[in-house]
């Protein structure tokens, strides 16, 4: 750990800039359903709500939003097991 609590390793940039890309995605496709949505007129649960009555859209950015988030759980053990490689 750094002695000055401020100062950013190049393990937490990694994870910070994984962490973001992550969360991009997972706001761009929350974006994608609400346009569409309002195009169709249609009323859709938010991806990270789970319901039995959705069309193919609703279901396939579901999927790609589950998908999003253990890419952002990967990612962040990605980084940090680099971390732990690089101690050592």
């Amino acid at each position: 750990m750094p002695a000055d609590p401020f100062t950013l390793t190049k393990a937490s940039l990694h994870e910070t800039h994984a962490r973001a890309i992550a969360d991009k995605i997972v706001a761009l496709l929350t974006l994608c359903q609400q346009l569409q949505s309002e195009k169709d007129g249609r009323e859709r649960p938010s991806p990270e709500q789970y319901s039995r009555d959705v069309d193919e859209f609703a279901d396939r950015i579901g999927a790609a939003y589950g998908h999003a988030i253990l890419l952002r759980q990967l990612l962040l053990m990605m980084c940090g097991k680099s971390a732990i490689g690089a101690e050592f």
